[in-house]
Order: structure tokens, then C-alpha cells, then sequence
């Protein structure tokens, strides 16, 4: 295991990096029928291949990565970062199908963003505590890349990897930058510890960035990504999308009475007492307990 910055919060122990590949070249993440996968960067022959290799179905995924048609995009932010040639091993020692990022200008800054619209909510209240986030990252370049999250409350955990801060925020742990291959693994309780970061509640996250990288700020700085999901026990769901999001806030409307309570008296809008009744007739209900008009 790579070892972790010496002088990091007592929180960040949870965090593991390991190689991607061990020794025989062969992958070290081993992946479960027994779990769900919350998709946010995986390749599809890739997705195939530990399919089969692991004995998993369909139903062990949960699609939520980047997919304009569903609403769900991968953004680079004033085009300051550059998609580069991906074609070389992934992290499973395969051919392709992993993130090749780089910075593209002179801003003195870079970013790129996993974003959700406002149209097409997704569910993710189902990552809980019991959950972690996994991925992969190579690096030619040694600065430090922020890769943040941001919850359903706008909540942002920022995980710095580096030697040194990025804008004023400490490193959480480092990987060596020999263009190899390391699985970051990052329990949500870490999450929540350190950042009082969550997903409860989130059955209708939306018009968000639910992941981001700041990959540097030079031109040329690099940071590739693969094999990016959140891991734990299987939840019986398929997709995150199938989503009924909250109504929006009507106009008042006709309000509808059964019994109306022996404590409370009814008025009609000239102030005038009425009899009791049932129906739809619009009424001023002077609550005589409260004191309050309803």
C-alpha cells in the first residue's frame, strides 16, 4: 500500500491507494455479485469483461455517469481542460476506455465537472454509510489535482491529492506520479467524518456537479481517470434517473373539508356565521384552539 501523508487528519487512515495491478499485472480490485456499482467512469468493454470475469448482472450496475441524452454531462470548464488520446493500457491493464485529461491554457486554472440538470433528477439517497467511492488515477505531472464532490445539500468534500495544498487546501494523501496505475478507495464514512458529507435524502439530486477535478494550472499538467464508482451492498434499483422530482409550488386552490371539528367554527368571506357541511365550498376556518385563521 502507498503510503499516506505523513501529518493528515486522523480520518485520513481510511483512505487506501494501492497499485491497480499487482505483480502478475492482473487487477487487484475485485469486484462482487453481491454488490451494486454506482457508475460514474467505466468503460464499456470494460464493464463487460468483469461481467464476466465476476459473475455479475446487469442489475450489479447503476448507470449515473456522464450521458447527454439523460441529462447527466461531463463539462471542461472554459475549455481549460483537453480530453487526450486514451488509447493506451486502462486500469485493469486493458486497451482504452478510461479519462485522459489535460490542462489546455494559460488561465492559471483548470476544471471539469460530472454534472446532473434540473430536468432529470437522479436518486443517489441509496449510497449510505455503508458505501465507498472508488477510482483510478495515473499522472505524469506531480502537482496537486483536487477532485471534489458535492452532496444533495451543496455540501463539498474536497479530496486533494498532492505534496502540496491546492488553493488553501490541505492534501488528503498522495499516489506516486509514475505513469502507473493506483486505486484510490475512500469510505463514505470518511465522507461524512471529514466533511459531514452525505447523500440522505438525495431521491431527487439535481442541477448539480456531483464530481469535479481541478487537474492544475499550467498547460500540459495531466491526470487520467478510470474505473470511478461508488461500491456497496446490492440495492434493488438499475438507474439513478428514475426519478418523480418534487412538484413545483401551485397557485391556492380550492381546499376540500370532511367533518369540520366540534371546536372550530366556520365563517363565510363576509365574516358571518355558517353551518357545518361537507364539499367542496371555499371557507375561512377560524381555529378557536389556536387562535389562528387556517
Amino acid at each position: 500500500m502507498v503510503s499516506l501523508l505523513a501529518g493528515a487528519s486522523m480520518y485520513a487512515q481510511e483512505i487506501s491507494i494501492t497499485p491497480s495491478l499487482n505483480d502478475a499485472k492482473q487487477p487487484q480490485f475485485q469486484f462482487s455479485p453481491d454488490e451494486s456499482y454506482f457508475l460514474i467512469q467505466l468503460g464499456d468493454e470494460q464493464q463487460q469483461e468483469v461481467k464476466d470475469l465476476y459473475g455479475l448482472a446487469d442489475d450489479n450496475f447503476v448507470w449515473m455517469g456522464a450521458d447527454p441524452d439523460n441529462g447527466r454531462n461531463i463539462w471542461s470548464w472554459e475549455e481549460t481542460v483537453a480530453w487526450a488520446d486514451a488509447s493506451g493500457d486502462n486500469c485493469f491493464g486493458g486497451k482504452g476506455g478510461y479519462q485522459s485529461w489535460r490542462v489546455a491554457t494559460a488561465k492559471g486554472w483548470s476544471g471539469l465537472g460530472y454534472n446532473v440538470s434540473a430536468k432529470v433528477p437522479m436518486d443517489l439517497h441509496w449510497i449510505n454509510s455503508d458505501f465507498s467511492l472508488h477510482m483510478a488515477l495515473r499522472s505524469f505531472t506531480t502537482q496537486s489535482i483536487d477532485i471534489y464532490l458535492t452532496d444533495n445539500n451543496k455540501t463539498v468534500a474536497h479530496l486533494v491529492f498532492g505534496q502540496m495544498a491546492y488553493d488553501g487546501i490541505d492534501p488528503v494523501a498522495d499516489f506516486p506520479r509514475d505513469g502507473n496505475w493506483y486505486d484510490v478507495e475512500i469510505p463514505m464514512t470518511y465522507l461524512e467524518d471529514q466533511f459531514e458529507f452525505t447523500y440522505d435524502g438525495a431521491t431527487a439530486y439535481a442541477d448539480n456537479n456531483y464530481l469535479c477535478a481541478l487537474i492544475g494550472k499550467s498547460p500540459g499538467l495531466s491526470l487520467d481517470f478510470d474505473a470511478c464508482f461508488f461500491h456497496g451492498p446490492k440495492v434493488p434499483v438499475t438507474s439513478v434517473i428514475d426519478v418523480t422530482p418534487p412538484e413545483a409550488p401551485t397557485s391556492i386552490e380550492s381546499t376540500q373539508y370532511t367533518e369540520i371539528p366540534s371546536w372550530q367554527q366556520s365563517y363565510d368571506l363576509q365574516g358571518r356565521p355558517v353551518a357545518k357541511s361537507r364539499g367542496s365550498n371555499r371557507q375561512v376556518i377560524i381555529n378557536t384552539k389556536r387562535k389562528a385563521i387556517q
